[in-house]
């Protein structure tokens, strides 16, 4: 679909215009540099700077809680992401 047919429907394309706008605003709170720029006016950035901090501890735990819980899927993931880097090496010195 294309952004004028998008356009034609208004109703559906501001629902996808705020899904997007949703998921800039959960990347900027995880991105450092945009934090670094709030920074720079501290006083009129004050709550935007927390809520960034706050989302981005909330992250960083569901990520450890996520990767300790599913250690061993994780683990043999990567050996199997291993042992194909090592097939396909073996492959290519023949």
């Amino acid at each position: 679909m294309q952004i004028e047919e998008i356009k034609k429907d208004n109703d559906k394309y501001e629902r996808i215009k705020e899904r997007i706008s949703n998921r800039m605003n959960y990347i900027q709170y995880c991105d450092t540099d945009y934090v670094e720029d709030l920074e720079e006016y501290p006083i009129d950035n004050k709550d935007r700077i927390q809520r960034c901090k706050d989302f981005r501890d909330l992250v960083f735990e569901e990520i450890k809680t996520l990767l300790h819980d599913n250690k061993g899927k994780v683990l043999d993931t990567h050996k199997q992401v291993k042992q194909t880097k090592t097939k396909i090496n073996i492959k290519l010195d023949v």
